[in-house]
């Protein structure tokens, strides 16, 4: 409630002030340019390298409706797709349909088949398309998109496993902004009519809500499209979470909501696990299912070995914290495991396991390996748990350690860290594969309309991986330290590497609202296609970094934002636009992104600084709003050193969502 109210109020003092624009040389951006913008969405690169299928969004206000929240885009999203054995011109992968937005899924294992959606009005469908031939064939079923866990996997070229809705109604993730009002409309014309009461109830026995309708029940299907009319067969269904695929498309772990927890009035969380969460092992030849009645299972860690015999889960026993839980790894007979961590912690001080956090862990061979941090440290390294050995650090020597995995092989693990890429061996440790000369950062992109566990445990299993060296280019090499360069145009600032495969990669250029993808690699150094080139004539705030220390002594940045062509004398004031444990540049400005808050770009425009703070989370810390405090104190301290002539007399707080909750705990306290 407090992020809706600063949310509120911050909404309308921003619109008074794109009505007032600083003057600059050119026109300063403003809100209607960003509406009018275009945009890429995913790009996805073919298994076998040979294609590269890429999202590509119409103007924003050509939306045929916005009340899909930020997954709006989609009405106006079209798939392209580049043969790189031709180096021919972009083609729309599909004829196109009017009010009919495309979608981009997974690949087949090889690259011969794509799964694709198509959103039109209420109704979402699943397809597979022959990218070569550039035909489709609609499934008739409606996916499921799951919060935090996947809907689809591939068996293999030809056959999907894919979580439908049976009464082809849109997956909450598409009606969680706009269902209220239409449920509501819904229900008051059956009362009217007749039909049904107009009571709602909600019990609490026993401190849990039971409403009296429970959510649909889900299907998990296999799709054969070698199959004429593409053959059906449903392996399991319930209220699903979370689907993976094991690596020899055998087997499918299963992830359904259980029984209702009871709410524990000393301990409530915004985001709370409810329900609990159980696990079956479909096999998908036979339809024999393994399940685990007992044990309460986490979100957003579903991994399954390389051999494809075992899963590995955090779990607790019902009636458990799940600080109190574990890594688990459950075999393919239902045979549960459990490692001796070592009074390691893998949740932060005072966090917990709900629907937004997890625990992240993968495999190095058949051992387990945990990101944790040792009693009251705050240091996360990834260990190693070996039966009958204590955990082993693998990150230890280095400075600062990765917070995920660039890529996993069944012997060692790839990752980005102290500006170099190390492969990581149980029994060889650490070693350094990139130059020590080169200063390389993990150039891997997080899809930010992917679901959680795929964003955080889903690491890719191949021998490469993909490097950013500044702003020109990067490296992809092998774990062998075989390396072939690549160049860009300047990545500055949201920039990033969209998809990539053991030659080529594909970067989004993001330069002053214009957006450029960009193909670079073995033979090849060219643009895809381009939107927003017009933004060049608009006057375009730019960040500049603010390097001080952060309230726990470690070297950070906070990013600052001035005006274009407007003396630092003039600046209006100093915004200090906030969300704990997070920073932000602001380079990035779409109309998508303003569903997450006001951006720099735009109130600079308006003749104001803005700052933006690196604020170390501190999640369920009674202290919190202290640190907030401290946290913005040393950001505005740095910057009105790093630019004196800042009015630092006339300072506001803006914060949205949990912002929102920080700018209140800090204007209560200072």
């Amino acid at each position: 409630m407090a992020g809706f109210c600063i949310r509120l109020g911050w909404a309308a003092i921003a619109l008074a002030c794109w009505l007032s624009p600083a003057s600059a040389q050119v026109r300063s951006l403003d809100i209607d340019d960003v509406l009018s913008m275009e945009a890429f969405g995913s790009v996805s690169m073919a298994p076998g390298g040979d294609l590269v299928v890429y999202e590509r969004r119409g103007p924003y206000d050509s939306a045929p409706r916005y009340d899909l929240g930020h997954r709006s885009v989609w009405t106006i999203t079209d798939l392209y797709v580049v043969d790189l054995k031709t180096s021919g011109e972009p083609q729309r992968l599909l004829p196109s349909e009017q009010d009919v937005g495309l979608i981009l899924g997974p690949w087949s294992p090889s690259g011969r088949r794509l799964l694709v959606y198509r959103l039109a009005g209420d109704r979402l469908e699943a397809g597979i398309v022959d990218p070569h031939a550039r035909t489709v064939r609609w499934t008739g079923l409606t996916p499921d998109l799951p919060f935090s866990g996947s809907h689809a996997g591939w068996r293999d070229d030809d056959r999907l496993l894919l979580t439908i809705r049976p009464d082809g109604s849109l997956p909450w993730m598409l009606r969680h902004d706009g269902a209220s009002q239409v449920e509501t409309e819904r229900r008051w014309r059956l009362m009217a009519e007749g039909e049904q009461s107009s009571a709602t109830v909600v019990g609490t026995m026993g401190g849990v809500a039971r409403a009296q309708t429970r959510p649909g029940s889900l299907q998990l299907a296999e799709i054969d499209a070698a199959v004429p009319g593409m053959a059906l067969r449903i392996l399991a269904q319930g209220e699903i979470l979370d689907i993976a695929v094991s690596p020899d498309g055998r087997r499918v772990a299963v992830l359904e909501a259980g029984e209702a927890i009871a709410a524990d009035p000393d301990h409530v969380r915004a985001h709370g696990m409810r329900r609990r969460s159980r696990l079956k092992l479909v096999d998908a030849e036979t339809g024999a299912i393994t399940a685990s009645p007992t044990t309460d299972v986490a979100l957003h860690l579903l991994r399954w070995s390389g051999r494809s015999d075992a899963v590995l889960v955090w779990a607790r026993a019902d009636g458990e914290a799940w600080r109190e839980g574990g890594l688990r790894r459950i075999d393919i007979s239902g045979v549960e495991t459990s490692f001796d961590q070592g009074g390691l912690s893998a949740l932060i001080e005072g966090g917990d396991v709900d629907e937004l956090r997890g625990v992240q862990a993968d495999w190095l061979a058949e051992v387990p390996v945990l990101r944790a941090r040792k009693a009251g440290g705050q240091r996360f390294d990834w260990y190693a748990l070996v039966a009958g050995r204590a955990p082993r650090a693998l990150t230890a020597a280095l400075e600062t350690p990765p917070d995920r995995l660039a890529a996993v092989m069944d012997g060692s693990l790839l990752m980005f860290a102290d500006g170099a890429l190390w492969k990581a061996e149980l029994e060889a440790g650490l070693t350094r594969l990139s130059p020590p000369d080169v200063r390389l950062a993990d150039g891997g992109h997080i899809d930010g309309m992917q679901a959680l566990r795929l964003r955080i445990n889903n690491a890719p299993r191949r021998d490469w991986a993909v490097g950013r060296l500044g702003e020109e280019g990067g490296l992809i090499m092998d774990a062998s330290g075989t390396r072939q360069g690549f160049t860009t145009r300047p990545m500055r600032g949201a920039s990033v590497l969209s998809a990539a495969s053991a030659t080529v990669v594909v970067a989004l250029i993001r330069d002053q609202g214009a957006e450029t993808l960009w193909l670079s690699g073995r033979g090849v150094d060219r643009t895809i296609d381009a939107v927003n080139v017009e933004f060049a004539a608009r006057a375009f705030a730019r960040p500049i970094p603010v390097e001080h220390r952060d309230r726990l002594g470690r070297e950070t940045r906070s990013w600052l934002t001035l005006p274009v062509g407007l003396p630092i004398g003039e600046v209006k004031g100093v915004v200090v636009n906030l969300y704990p444990g997070s920073v932000s540049n602001d380079a990035h400005i779409d109309p998508r992104v303003l569903l997450y808050g006001i951006r720099g770009p735009l109130l600079a425009a308006a003749g104001y600084a803005v700052l933006s703070p690196a604020m170390p989370e501190s999640a369920d810390d009674p202290a919190a709003g202290e640190g907030y405090v401290a946290s913005v104190d040393l950001a505005v301290d740095a910057a009105l050193k790093a630019v004196p002539d800042l009015p630092g007399e006339r300072i506001a707080i803006l914060g949205h969502s949990f912002g929102g909750t920080a700018a209140l705990a800090v204007a209560a306290r200072t």
